[in-house]
């Protein structure tokens, strides 16, 4: 197969070398990648490049219209000439390259063209410029499709969905955000880049030589992913290809069960199957990632609450339920710091954080006389808040506050006769500047999740107006249930605010 890229040249030479490096020494020998740069916006740039596949190879079998681009911006915010330089490279460049092809090789021999796409059945809200560009490229998949099949030429598409690669690197949040939202979907990861090659390959391929015309979702079920079914959290999902930008943007090939929480996702969407109130995350990116930091534990966990003061014996405590965020700063082998974030939903001016790099570790494990090393920390954290969560009369996270901003978490499990200390770590409260930002993602959050219930709820009005007007009269006129989960949690937290487990 000749391969023919069409992005700079220093990354065509990259590229070149690793595909050499992969062919068998029979391949590599016969010269069959050549790289040629080459702007597919040019009427001129793409005409040369036809004269050279022609001089190099004289003829050109297959077409991959692979070059496309986007950033995330809502529609009034898009100029013009923001509007025009995408639809320029997504539809004007896909144009040319199928057209010279079309007209120096592929209308005297035959052959097969594969447009890539994005997933966007639903829309591409955040990016209509692009979606709009694509859509007019499926269009014209579905177009020439009839039109050249007299020629012996089949045309198709795919669109990926979230997928894993260098692309994911030029957008606010990185990797981690992509990630996050892949957790949402069916399949609980995202696609890689050797998926989508495969899907094209076989389009490409003798393999496909009745299909024309279609175009191949590679998005692991994204998109038929419905409001009825929920979505389990899982890393079952088989991957295809060696995920070279899995590693390199730290993300792990497994995740060990004690860093999943048991209840739902912080992202988990209201709206299943649809971008819309995602996309506010690519605008506003969680705060608690800033650095490099990833999320491995997000859960709420009973604290005992106290407030010590210099003078004065400790208080007996309230039992709260307080938000546990686990990050780490680095990958297993590197581990560079580790940070712990609580917070609370009863006051969101309540937010503390402790942070721990290798050296302040080993303080601790001096101190503490702690027989783990810093990188099960984490590990061991978790364990403790779950026991917590799981066996509550055995097991006791003791939060002691003084007025001057500093805290401490006392992990401590109750052995019948005696209670023994197991943990301590010191935490300080958060600065103002920090409790602002985490309180403005926290209210923009909420927000986009409210638009996205109202949204469906209109749907479903229309749905249930048109079919069963009566039906939609009677919903309409009838109270609001309490939902029994809050009815519970507030039963709950009256029952445990009344007594305390230390006497």
């Amino acid at each position: 197969m000749h391969c023919v890229l069409l992005i700079n040249i220093e990354r065509l030479n990259t590229a070149v070398a690793e595909i050499k490096s992969e062919l068998s020494p029979k391949h590599a020998a016969r010269d069959c990648v050549y790289a040629v740069a080459c702007d597919v916006r040019k009427e001129d740039d793409v005409k040369n490049l036809m004269e050279k596949i022609h001089a190099k190879y004289g003829r050109l079998d297959h077409v991959v219209n692979n070059a496309g681009g986007q950033f995330i911006s809502p529609f009034e915010d898009i100029s013009f000439k923001g509007w025009e330089a995408v639809h320029r490279l997504n539809l004007n460049g896909t144009y040319l390259v199928t057209k010279y092809a079309h007209q120096s090789f592929l209308k005297k021999n035959g052959g097969s063209i594969v447009n890539i796409l994005v997933n966007m059945a639903k829309g591409f809200p955040g990016s209509s410029h692009s979606g709009s560009s694509r859509a007019a490229v499926e269009n014209l998949t579905k177009s020439l499709a009839v039109e050249w099949a007299q020629y012996g030429i089949r045309v198709n598409a795919v669109a990926p969905g979230t997928i894993l690669s260098s692309g994911v690197g030029n957008y606010l949040g990185g990797a981690s955000l992509f990630e996050k939202l892949a957790r949402q979907f069916p399949a609980q990861r995202m696609g890689t880049v050797e998926e989508v090659a495969a899907a094209t390959v076989f389009l490409l391929s003798p393999a496909a030589s009745f299909t024309t015309g279609t175009t191949a979702v590679v998005d692991g079920a994204m998109l038929l992913e419905g409001n009825y079914w929920d979505t389990v959290e899982h890393n079952n999902f088989p991957v295809y290809g060696k995920s070279k930008f899995r590693s390199a943007y730290k993300i792990p090939a497994d995740t060990s069960t004690d860093y999943l929480p048991a209840g739902p996702n912080t992202f988990d969407s209201l709206n299943h199957g649809s971008i819309s109130s995602d996309m506010t995350l690519l605008d506003d990116i969680d705060p608690s990632l800033a650095g490099g930091y990833r999320v491995v534990y997000d859960r709420e966990t009973p604290f005992e609450l106290r407030i010590q003061t210099d003078n004065a014996p400790q208080q007996v405590g309230t039992l709260e339920a307080i938000k546990v965020k686990i990050l780490l700063l680095g990958d297993e082998n590197d581990l560079k710091a580790l940070k712990i974030e609580l917070s609370t939903e009863a006051d969101l001016f309540f937010y503390y954080i402790h942070i721990c790099d290798l050296e302040g570790f080993q303080i601790v494990q001096e101190q503490q006389k702690l027989m783990v090393d810093f990188s099960d920390y984490a590990n061991v954290l978790i364990r403790m808040l779950n026991n917590c969560i799981k066996e509550p009369h055995n097991h006791i996270a003791v939060y002691l506050m003084q007025s001057d901003g500093r805290a401490r978490l006392d992990f401590i499990q109750n052995m019948e006769y005696k209670f023994v200390e197991l943990l301590s770590v010191d935490f300080a409260r958060a600065p103002e500047e920090v409790v602002r930002q985490h309180i403005t993602f926290r209210y923009n959050t909420i927000k986009s999740r409210v638009t996205a219930l109202q949204s469906r709820l209109h749907e479903v009005n229309n749905i249930v107006k048109v079919k069963n007007p009566s039906l939609l009269l009677q919903l309409q006129k009838a109270p609001a249930p309490i939902h029994p989960s809050t009815a519970h949690a507030t039963a709950a937290a009256s029952s445990t605010r009344a007594t305390s487990r230390f006497h």
